[in-house]
């Protein structure tokens, strides 16, 4: 069958550990000029990330750029900045699209989950992803520790707190750091879990408990697989101001907070449980303004008008 489009999503980290993703990559992207040269088809990149001050995504933004006919990425300021290091000529800003990264919701489940959350008697925070030191799960820690211990005492026996995540092989001295923390709140009373990386049929169950989730980034510069999900399944959502989430939360949907603020982060968590306004403005901006951007309809459509802008690029060639 002809290849009508070849579409690759990159991000190095896919492979695994840098000892071996970083030559994979390259070895992916070296096969793709080969077959740039030989076969006449248009190639599609999506980028998930990049950061001008790590060193492999400058090298491969180079390769990507002069290989892709056509680079999507997930946001506007990720495509600010590729733009801005290569150079920022009209036909790279042409190559470059963005598409935003899809979300599963339907709006009808949403308003029924809103109702079921809107009563936070026995407070559940979650927190799932990778877990890096760049995921700042430490700041969660202490601002529940906090929360439970110092500003809310009441609430002690029934806050709970789940940690589910992977711990990859280049952050496991901070992941054994997290392990050991854990264990520490655990000591002091706590009601803390941590149930290390779970397979994707349980994650639906900790989607529609009534929680909170809260990723407390300190740094952010790609699309955040589990911001998404907390999106499709309408959670209260917490998050901070790096650049990604205030990008899709520039008209409102979640609290932001300043990155690495235990304050800032536990002021929010009252909000949330303890203001029904802010909970129910939270929640229709969320469904008004930010579903309807970021769900994978959306997405699907832009992908096949890029496709055929793909083909038609090619023809013109």
């Amino acid at each position: 069958h002809r290849i009508n489009v070849l579409h690759i999503q990159y991000e190095y980290t896919t492979f695994g550990h840098p000892l071996i993703s970083v030559p994979l990559s390259f070895i992916m992207l070296i096969l793709l000029y080969i077959v740039k040269l030989i076969r006449r088809v248009p190639i599609v990149i999506t980028l998930h990330r990049f950061d001008p001050k790590i060193t492999i995504d400058r090298i491969t933004s180079y390769f990507i750029a002069s290989i892709a006919d056509i680079i999507i990425v997930h946001a506007q300021f990720i495509k600010n900045d590729l733009i801005s290091y290569l150079g920022g000529s009209k036909k790279l800003q042409s190559r470059v699209t963005v598409i935003e990264h899809g979300s599963y919701y339907t709006e009808k489940y949403c308003n029924e989950i809103f109702k079921a959350r809107s009563n936070f008697s026995k407070p559940v925070f979650l927190f799932f992803g990778t877990i890096s030191p760049r995921k700042g799960l430490h700041i969660l820690l202490k601002a529940f520790k906090e929360f439970c211990l110092v500003k809310h005492p009441e609430l002690k026996n029934y806050c709970r707190l789940y940690v589910a995540g992977y711990i990859p092989t280049y952050s496991r001295r901070y992941g054994n750091f997290i392990i050991e923390y854990v264990r520490y709140l655990q000591r002091l009373g706590l009601k803390v879990k941590y149930f290390g990386a779970i397979p994707e049929t349980i994650l639906p169950k900790l989607f529609e408990l009534r929680a909170i989730a809260i990723l407390p980034y300190i740094e952010m510069s790609a699309a955040s697989g589990p911001l998404h999900h907390a999106i499709g399944y309408c959670m209260p959502i917490i998050a901070t101001t790096t650049k990604y989430f205030k990008e899709v939360f520039q008209d409102g949907g979640a609290i932001l907070v300043k990155p690495g603020s235990v304050e800032e982060l536990l002021n929010a968590i009252e909000k949330i449980l303890f203001n029904k306004d802010v909970q129910k403005e939270i929640f229709i901006k969320l469904l008004q303004k930010v579903l309807r951007r970021y769900s994978w309809y959306e997405s699907a459509k832009k992908h096949i008008y890029i496709y055929l802008k793909g083909i038609e690029f090619l023809k013109k060639k």
